[in-house]
């Protein structure tokens, strides 16, 4: 028997939620990785308690990746006043390119929430997390684009 941490069974379910409405065939029942579509095979990783979704040991370590250096920089921007007033901030840049080497391996390039558009390396944009229609997701968001829409309630 496997027993899981809560905080494991905490990033299961946060990665394998965003992909509600993506999953069909074999990964529906176990059988494939939700997000390559290849049986598991041996290390599979059990997503949900409620759903019998799994990922092979490849996918769920680079999604897991992305997710850890995403909350880390998130925390940051959080936390420190420069990020907070839109400013340039060294520590949020070095956090940024740990998350982009993360994310490059899931092949999905960054994109801004409020105008849907590619994030370039240029670009000023913090980490921010996105109220959606079922449930909160992690992103990204252009600063420009910030003062312009409304995040959570806030502007």
């Amino acid at each position: 028997m496997t027993v899981a941490l809560a905080e494991e069974m905490w990033r299961g379910h946060t990665l394998a939620i965003g992909q509600m409405g993506r999953i069909s065939g074999a990964a529906t029942v176990g059988d494939h990785c939700i997000w390559c579509a290849q049986p598991p095979g041996d290390g599979a990783v059990c997503l949900l308690t409620e759903a019998p979704w799994r990922a092979c040991c490849r996918c769920y370590l680079a999604r897991l990746a992305a997710m850890i250096t995403w909350c880390d920089w998130h925390d940051h921007v959080a936390r420190c006043t420069p990020c907070k007033h839109g400013a340039r901030c060294f520590v949020a840049r070095g956090r940024r390119r740990r998350h982009q080497e993360a994310a490059t391996l899931l092949g999905e390039p960054l994109r801004c929430f409020p105008c849907n558009e590619v994030v370039a390396d240029r670009d000023l944009v913090v980490a921010v997390i996105w109220e959606g229609d079922s449930s909160p997701h992690p992103g990204y968001a252009h600063v420009p684009c910030l003062a312009r829409h409304t995040i959570g309630g806030r502007s």
